[in-house]
């Protein structure tokens, strides 16, 4: 029984590297928009662009640590505690970068 709960712990690989493939997608496609709306004038568009970019992140780190994100729009703070994703599994311990991105964006 312990072997069939813990087959489908996670995503298989085939849809984690197309879940990684898409988040990356995702990054690439806006990342150039927070220095246009900057050139432009529009600061308060470009952090916004770049809090959405600071969330992606923060949502692909979730992915590569084979963790599931928190049902919470904070994830941010869930991943500065390496928030697990079911009460067994290991805490993401290489999360903590979400706190540098949170600072980075905040210095913006």
């Amino acid at each position: 029984m312990t072997q069939t709960r813990s087959a489908p712990a996670y995503f298989p690989d085939d849809i984690w590297l197309y879940k990684i493939a898409c988040q990356w997608r995702r990054v690439a496609d806006a990342q150039a928009f927070v220095g246009r709306a900057g050139i432009v004038g529009d600061d308060l568009g470009s952090r916004i662009i770049a809090a959405r970019l600071a969330h992606d992140l923060i949502g692909m780190g979730f992915l590569l640590e084979r963790c599931y994100a928190p049902p919470t729009l904070n994830n941010s703070a869930a991943a500065s505690r390496g928030y697990p994703s079911r009460p067994s599994a290991p805490r993401c311990s290489t999360l903590r970068f979400a706190s540098v991105i949170g600072s980075c964006v905040a210095k913006r």
